[in-house]
């Protein structure tokens, strides 16, 4: 038999007593080899280590902390950056994972962590643990800051790894490169809700950690009533998983200090700026750290000085702790990973099993439920393993079959398919939204009815939206508030309204208000509905971009936008409209039956409001045009408010919900028009087509996009020649429009893109022109034409086709449409003619043509 290198075997003297026996047991009998009673015992002998051994040994535990740590956030970030991440399409065209996913992430990095250090170091992996062992249970206190650094270097190197990872995701859902908020900052780190006050917080973290910590000693003292083996991890499980119900919601439960600073100490450094520290008065010093390891003091403590039998004490020495089997640990592990994370809406949070010995191996052995479950059976025979090895490869051979039938779809598809990249492009409410729905209407039938049904809510909401505007309008009024300036020029409004006497409301009105009361409720029910299938939200603040070219402008933004509240945004129309998330939706909030009844019940009342002289002046005193905004639909609540209401294709091109971030779908063209039908192939092309945010908060986001694009479609309101942008009231609206298309037609990275400009909403500038407003007050170029929609629409298709003859860096045609997206027949023919003229356009520069 070879021995090791280190390592000399020869005959043990019988009478040299100073001879250390080397031996893994506390027996003082040397090791004997062989079945003899008469053979020699032997002795190892071993060879001074050498310094690089030294070094290993010196460094071994700690090491194994900072790298249990690593594993642990790269799972549990990893998996909540991928699931959060993949809402917006511009991140992934699918959503990747659900919440159970994230659980499971934290769980599965728990559990990784815990079986990479236990065997080491004891599995700390947790500073409270540390601490509240050293002050109650012996641990060594010169090892302490030595396993807190390494604790803490582990939790920032963990998150810098699953940073690096995301970070190109992150730049497009934050909608810049220089752009860092909280919502991803949550991914690393764990911040409270709102509401939440500082004494609250800190309770709320102490009493977390107190009562996690309590329960832990208590299921593992062996003299305490400790369930049996096989129930143990049940019953811990249980436990652990009130507490992440009762307790998770409010501080997402970081529980462990390092987890939470390490990341803490990467966001400051890549961008997120000291928001991270400052974020309620230094919440990560007094919350996540203070509260945390005085909560694990008080409950260690507590039952040390009350209910430990010291005779169990942990015994640093002999390496021995009173604990039935690792399988229980494992489970343990899970649960509090799973109960915790699972209770946290930010999932950002996870308490570690610090409990486990320092010299307890983590290997699975006979006891442990996993390793007993993947195991052959005992009785097994020799034809029993035969067989079974045999249907092992069969199902692995099946499993390759189809792996690589996959692969071939896949490379079949990219040969044979054609893939148009289309960005629809345009300022906020320019009607980018509406011609995706006319794609989607004229050219994807069956997912437009599957998503028919979804619509309805969305109407209901604007319905009430339009209603709960004009309550705010009569509060006012009745209260004497100055009305603030409108989106509109001056010139637009009646001077003459405001120059009148104040609006006299009576005790019909107030009985109006009364009455209408419940939509408020009914509001916002339909919020929490269709934030239910994505992420609703309010756009914060942002620095401001005039054109996707330049770089954000942080001045000036904020204020001129806080006078204004922000419009209910979701992230996809995709799980708003899907239907299985409608049921969810459905399925946790008022039924749909109750709020259709509550809204016809209002009807009538609606219908005197709106109709009501008073409150039309109330609104044209405040510059309110709300039949000229998308989603309105007063004038039909004799049908959309009825019990029996059926969404019509018209409703939905005038319903509005708005959407922020990047929005992708794709079209199927079986034939193009120029296939040779007799020689049976379809040319199969794909238009993906892009939705991006125009607010110029966003527009930063829309440069990733311009890559290897071949069409960008441009949408330019004509009827907003008066009009200011809400996000910067200083900028006219037609202004920002003409400034951004100049834009796209000068980038030498669009220069063989091909333009198609909709010159849209034409319904609204007739309707703007016959009230008498004159375009040539906003625009003195356009002279003394006549003030009508033909000359005007003329005036600016040849305004806009003069920018892109003098700023594009080729020779090239631009087509430009007259349009108003609402019109679906009109629209039709116009997208028609667009898909045709794309296609002709790429055939031509595929030379097949």
């Amino acid at each position: 038999m070879t021995t090791p290198a280190s390592t000399i075997t020869k005959p043990l003297p019988q009478s040299d007593p100073s001879i250390r026996y080397s031996v893994h047991s506390h027996t003082n009998a040397p090791i004997v080899s062989g079945s003899n009673p008469h053979q020699q015992p032997l002795l190892r002998v071993h060879t001074p280590p050498s310094k690089l051994t030294q070094i290993r040994n010196l460094i071994r535990e700690p090491m194994a902390e900072f790298l249990g740590l690593v594993v642990f956030v790269i799972f549990g970030a990893g998996a909540d950056a991928q699931v959060t991440l993949s809402t917006n399409t511009g991140v992934s065209p699918v959503h990747k994972g659900e919440y159970i996913s994230t659980n499971f992430g934290w769980a599965i990095g728990l559990a990784m962590a815990v079986w990479t250090s236990a065997g080491i170091s004891g599995g700390h992996v947790n500073p409270s643990i540390t601490l509240a062992l050293a002050t109650w249970r012996g641990f060594p206190w010169k090892k302490v800051p030595i396993y807190i650094f390494a604790q803490v270097m582990g939790g920032l190197v963990g998150a810098a790894l699953v940073y690096s990872q995301y970070v190109r995701a992150i730049d497009i859902f934050e909608g810049g490169t220089h752009i860092r908020t909280l919502a991803t900052a949550g991914f690393f780190s764990s911040f409270a809700l709102d509401y939440m006050s500082a004494v609250s917080c800190f309770f709320s973290e102490f009493l977390g950690t107190a009562v996690l910590a309590f329960m832990i000693v208590a299921a593992t003292d062996k003299k305490n009533a400790a369930p049996p083996t096989g129930l143990l991890p049940l019953v811990l499980f249980l436990c652990l998983l009130g507490l992440g119900a009762a307790l998770g919601m409010q501080t997402a439960f970081s529980f462990n200090p390092a987890r939470d600073f390490g990341p803490r100490l990467l966001l400051s450094m890549v961008g997120y700026g000291r928001q991270v520290y400052t974020y309620r008065n230094q919440y990560w010093l007094w919350c996540p750290i203070l509260a945390s390891i005085l909560g694990a003091q008080v409950a260690v403590g507590l039952y040390d000085t009350f209910l430990y039998d010291p005779t169990n004490h942990y015994d640093i020495a002999a390496g021995e702790q009173y604990l039935d089997s690792d399988a229980a640990l494992v489970f343990l592990a899970l649960a509090s990973s799973f109960a915790s994370s699972s209770a946290s809406p930010s999932r950002s949070s996870i308490p570690s099993p610090s409990f486990l010995p320092r010299t307890m191996g983590f290997l699975p052995g006979p006891a442990d439920p996993f390793f007993e479950f993947m195991s052959p059976p005992i009785d097994e025979t020799p034809a029993q393993k035969t067989a079974r090895l045999k249907r092992e490869l069969d199902a692995q051979r099946i499993n390759d079959a189809i792996d690589e039938e996959i692969k071939q779809d896949r490379a079949n598809a990219k040969k044979d398919k054609k893939v148009i990249k289309v960005l629809l492009l345009g300022q906020s409410e320019s009607g980018k939204s509406t011609t995706l729905k006319n794609f989607r209407l004229r050219f994807a039938e069956a997912e437009w009815e599957q998503e028919r049904n979804g619509w309805r809510s969305v109407v209901q909401l604007n319905v009430v939206r339009s209603i709960t505007t004009i309550q705010k309008v009569i509060e006012a009024e009745i209260n004497g508030e100055v009305p603030v300036d409108s989106d509109d020029d001056d010139s637009t409004l009646d001077h003459d309204v405001n120059e009148i006497e104040p609006l006299k409301f009576n005790d019909r009105h107030q009985l109006l208000l009364i009455r209408l009361a419940p939509l408020c409720g009914v509001e916002a029910e339909l919020k929490r509905r269709l934030g239910a299938g994505s992420e609703s939200f309010v756009p914060s603040a942002a620095p401001l971009s005039a054109t996707p070219f330049d770089e954000p402008d942080a001045s000036g933004g904020t204020s001129t936008r806080s006078r204004k509240k922000q419009e209910f945004a979701v992230r996809s129309w995709k799980d708003v409209l899907d239907p299985n998330m409608r049921q969810i939706a459905e399925s946790s909030t008022q039924s749909l039956d109750t709020i259709t009844e509550t809204i016809a019940g209002c009807k009538d009342d609606m219908k005197a409001l709106w109709e009501d002289r008073t409150v039309r002046l109330a609104l044209r005193r405040r510059g309110i045009q709300l039949n000229d905004t998308a989603g309105f639909f007063l004038n039909d609540l004799d049908r959309v408010a009825s019990r029996d209401y059926v969404v019509t294709d018209d409703d939905i091109m005038r319903a509005r919900l708005r959407t922020v971030g990047i929005q992708e779908h794709k079209l199927i063209f079986k034939q193009s028009p120029w296939d040779n039908p007799r020689s049976g192939r379809q040319s199969g092309w794909e238009w993906r087509i892009f939705d991006v945010g125009g607010c110029r908060t966003t527009r930063a986001a829309w440069l990733p996009y311009f890559d290897n694009v071949n069409v960008i479609i441009f949408l330019s309101p004509v009827s907003v020649f008066d009009q200011r942008l809400e996000e910067d009231p200083t900028v006219n609206r037609l202004e920002d429009s003409i400034v951004l298309w100049t834009s796209i037609c000068s980038s030498k990275l669009l220069a063989r893109t091909q333009l198609i400009l909709f010159l849209n909403k034409c319904d609204l500038l007739r309707r703007k022109l016959k009230r008498g407003v004159k375009v040539k007050q906003f625009l003195p170029s356009f002279g003394d034409r006549p003030n009508e929609v033909i000359p005007v629409v003329k005036y600016f298709r040849e305004k806009f086709k003069d920018i892109q003859k003098q700023n594009s860096p080729e020779h090239r045609s631009v087509y430009i449409y007259p349009t108003t997206v609402t019109d679906t027949t009109a629209t039709a023919t116009t997208l028609e003619t667009v898909r045709d003229g794309v296609l002709r356009e790429n055939l031509a520069a595929s030379q097949l043509i």
